[in-house]
């Protein structure tokens, strides 16, 4: 640690942050997480700028990155609990 380095700003990065989650939660909580993300898809649809129904597509992204994150999930290295 060099000087004036705070001793726990490693955490700040989310990937040096130890997690024990089962696929199934992750999923969820991805999907939760990217939904909220993409409101923007409905404002899109209210303002007539995109065809369609944003709530289906926000639906969608999310099934899409819960389904990206099941294939590369590390089975070896989650505990299956939730």
């Amino acid at each position: 640690m060099s000087e004036g380095e705070h001793p726990d700003l490693a955490l700040l990065d989310p990937r040096n942050r130890p997690i024990s989650i089962s696929l199934e939660r992750a999923k969820v909580e991805v999907e939760n997480a990217v939904y909220r993300a993409t409101d923007l898809y409905e404002r899109l649809e209210g303002a007539g700028l995109v065809w369609g129904n944003g709530h289906h597509m926000r639906q969608k992204i999310a099934k899409m990155a819960s389904d990206l994150l099941e294939e590369r999930w590390n089975e070896q290295k989650s505990d299956k609990k939730s």
